[in-house]
């Protein structure tokens, strides 16, 4: 049966068989088509609505060959019809890789755009305005563009594919707290990010080329905490660790106990308490400073009861051992200085050794000294040996006894000598008169100590006997036997003086006058 350019209306629900319609048939009721219905050109179906009749359904076939397409058109005209609606392409598209695509048709805005399209594959993509923004394929996923959404659950691995792979977290609940996890020239990087994402602190990246690892200080500029992977260490202040740890640029480091010997928990070092810092070795204090800042070894009180040593803050060092020699100072290989000793900085002597066997002490400078012989004393000056240069006392400050198994021994060989003569009638004269000058006495500091029981003595007054040269109009002072010393006490300022004899010369000089 074929119809043909009706011009009237069929009445409610005809049934036609094998039916071709060329042009436009309009039912006003329902219609039921039992086999093929073939269009040829443009199907239209329209509604009426409130007495207005509108476009509800267009079908048109497009392409040809594998090509062939049905195009739908819901609520939408053909061609340039305006008015806004849907299209469905069914059938391979041009690009032969759509079985099926949906449009969105706002002619007032724009043409025909692709929402949707199903691929000869299985894959799906949705667009925007004709803009592919997300594609399923049989490995998952691909979207383009931003995805907002509030929450992710990923089952296997997780894949964000680009030249500059970024990842931001956005807190809703802060201003300007953000943050940003990105890859970039090989380094992973976390950033802190304001709201508008324009400023981007550094917090941390980790290089994976090297495996070198740097913590950020709070501007995000220098590395502060790095990890040195190539030679595994760890640099705090410096990116450049020359040791396994390594600081540098920082007031210290926080502890607040001991450090300990890995495998010896007996060795440590630490802090005790306030103010202290001691070094433990076998389960005992090696070294403790006090809070006085004193420092002691192998004790732990500034005292001198217990054995060890301290150098108190300040002040002076004290060394305690109990049965031994508490101080030991020792020179190697050559003869010299073992022990100088200073006076604001200044040397003031010395104790040393020559030798290899013999202890010298010596003053700075020009004054005198001792060297320690195997059987004897002897003297020395500026540092060498002296003869008959140095003095035992002097007139301010004499020595009381002297022991001895031998009496002194003076010089008188002949070769040293000159003028050598006999006495003179004058000098006879006052030799007799020196032997009626001796008397005993005791002396008065003896009284002053020693009362009643301060002992006599026996000789001549000094003065007697300088009297008896100038009787006879000689001066004393022209003989070794006689002494007239003068100085300045230290104490007071005042000049001093004092008289003396030299006994072995005035006694050869008395037995002269027998």
């Amino acid at each position: 049966m074929t119809i043909k350019h009706l011009g009237g209306v069929f009445g409610r629900n005809p049934t036609f068989y094998n039916v071709t319609i060329e042009g436009e048939l309009i039912f006003e009721g329902g219609i039921d088509i039992n086999s093929d219905l073939t269009v040829d050109g443009v199907t239209t179906v329209r509604v009426n609505s409130d007495g207005a009749t509108a476009e509800a359904f267009n079908v048109i076939n497009n392409g040809a060959g594998n090509n062939t397409q049905v195009q739908m058109y819901f609520g939408a005209g053909v061609g340039t019809d305006v008015i806004r609606g849907l299209r469905i392409d069914a059938g391979r598209d041009s690009g032969a890789d759509g079985i099926a695509t949906f449009y969105s048709v706002d002619q007032p805005e724009h043409s025909d755009y692709e929402a949707i399209k199903i691929l000869t594959d299985g894959g799906v993509t949705l667009s925007h305005l004709g803009n592919n923004k997300l594609a399923t394929s049989s490995t998952g996923i691909d979207i383009t563009g931003t995805a907002t959404m509030d929450g992710l659950t990923v089952d296997g691995d997780a894949q964000i594919n680009s030249a500059f792979p970024r990842i931001f977290m956005m807190e809703n609940d802060t201003t300007d707290v953000n943050t940003s996890i990105n890859s970039s020239g090989g380094d992973l990087k976390i950033f802190t990010v304001d709201d508008a994402k324009s400023s981007f602190t550094q917090r941390f990246n980790i290089d994976h080329a090297t495996g070198d690892i740097s913590f950020y200080e709070n501007s995000g500029t220098d590395a502060k905490f790095f990890w040195d992977a190539s030679n595994e260490r760890l640099g705090i202040g410096t990116t450049n660790p020359l040791q396994p740890l390594h600081v540098s640029g920082v007031d210290g480091i926080g502890i607040d106990d001991y450090i300990i010997h890995n495998g010896d928990g007996n060795t440590k070092f630490g802090f005790s308490g306030t103010d202290t810092f001691k070094i433990r070795t076998g389960g005992q204090d090696a070294v403790f400073v006090d809070s006085n800042q004193n420092l002691l070894v192998g004790k732990s009180s500034p005292d001198f009861t217990a054995a060890g040593h301290e150098i108190k803050s300040g002040s002076f060092a004290g060394f305690t051992r109990d049965g031994g020699a508490a101080i030991i100072a020792n020179r190697l290989t050559s003869d010299g200085t073992v022990v100088e000793f200073y006076k604001d900085g200044t040397s003031v002597g010395k104790v040393g050794s020559l030798s290899g066997t013999h202890i010298v002490i010596d003053s700075a400078g020009d004054r005198a000294g001792l060297r320690f012989e195997t059987n004897g004393l002897l003297p020395r000056k500026n540092s060498a040996m002296a003869d008959g240069t140095v003095t035992l006392g002097n007139p301010s400050y004499r020595f009381d006894d002297i022991y001895s198994t031998n009496g002194t021994i003076q010089t008188s060989d002949r070769n040293e000598k000159q003028d050598i003569e006999e006495l003179s009638d004058a000098e006879h004269r006052v030799a007799v008169a020196a032997k009626g000058l001796l008397r005993k006495f005791r002396w008065i500091s003896a009284v002053e100590e020693e009362d009643d029981e301060a002992r006599i003595h026996f000789g001549i007054i000094a003065q007697d006997l300088q009297s008896a040269f100038e009787a006879e109009g000689l001066d004393a002072g022209r003989y070794g036997m006689f002494i007239h010393t003068t100085w300045t006490d230290e104490e007071t300022g005042e000049e001093r003086s004092r008289l003396g004899v030299r006994y072995s010369e005035l006694l050869a000089f008395i037995i002269a006058a027998i």
